[in-house]
């Protein structure tokens, strides 16, 4: 079973031999090095076992005739994948249905200079505008539904709470490893807090690995291409192949 806040301060402290205090000597550093840790780990990649509910009302979003921005469901920390449906709960015969291809936004910007002006289709590619928003192209010709895999930002652990961290068991000793690390630099002790920082990398390097061989969300068949996904060589004539320009059949 995962830790609570109280659990893991415990063990970083038996690593640091000491508790770290912040200037006004009231506050344990530690609690804060802990959650810094769990948002770390969750960071930059959507483990499959922190999905939000897929369940959840608030993954589907109903897009209308003309958009081509979608405000992400608030709390997103990290999106796996995105789908297309044609109804909020698509069946076997929803022909609409697909899978969005995540690209760049220098991508989107040279394949779409202008998308308010663009000619509308079925959206097909996906790209992050700001926090809190993708861009989606083209701009879609009609009512769909996009449909968001996601990770949510972690609610933070407090002293005292039996509430656990999302972060499995056998990645405890990663959130471990960063608040031992942090609390090495707090103390200006440099070389163990980058030894203890390493090893965070090495565990989440680990969970990230683990994470791209287990079975993905597949909708349409296609390949997970989101965060953490291996990249893969880049034609010298990119701009000119319809997998990159688009398939002027759809």
């Amino acid at each position: 079973m995962a830790l609570t806040a109280d659990q893991y301060v415990q063990r970083v402290e038996d690593k640091l031999l000491r508790q770290v205090f912040s200037p006004d000597n009231i506050r344990n550093l530690s609690y804060d090095h802990v959650n810094d840790g769990i948002a770390a780990f969750l960071a930059g990649h959507a483990f499959l076992w922190a999905l939000d509910d897929d369940a959840s009302a608030v993954n589907t979003i109903a897009i209308a005739s003309g958009e081509y921005i979608v405000a992400m469901p608030t709390g997103t920390l990290e999106i796996r994948s995105i789908e297309r449906w044609s109804s909020q709960t698509p069946g076997s015969g929803d022909t609409q249905a697909g899978k969005l291809r995540e690209k760049s936004l220098e991508w989107l910007s040279y394949r779409y200079p202008n998308l308010p002006s663009q000619v509308t289709g079925r959206p097909r590619w996906w790209t992050r505008s700001k926090y809190g928003q993708i861009l989606i192209a083209p701009p879609s010709d009609g009512v769909y539904y996009i449909h968001v895999r996601r990770t949510l930002i972690p609610a933070a652990l407090v002293t005292a709470s039996s509430t656990v961290s999302i972060i499995p068991d056998q990645y405890d000793q990663a959130v471990i490893a960063y608040a031992v690390g942090a609390g090495f630099e707090v103390l200006r002790q440099y070389d163990a807090a980058q030894v203890w920082m390493k090893k965070f990398e090495n565990w989440r390097g680990l969970a990230i690995l683990e994470d791209k061989s287990a079975p993905d969300l597949e909708f349409t068949g296609e390949g997970y291409q989101g965060p953490g996904a291996t990249p893969s060589v880049t034609p010298d004539n990119y701009w000119e192949l319809p997998e990159y320009r688009g398939d002027p059949s759809t």
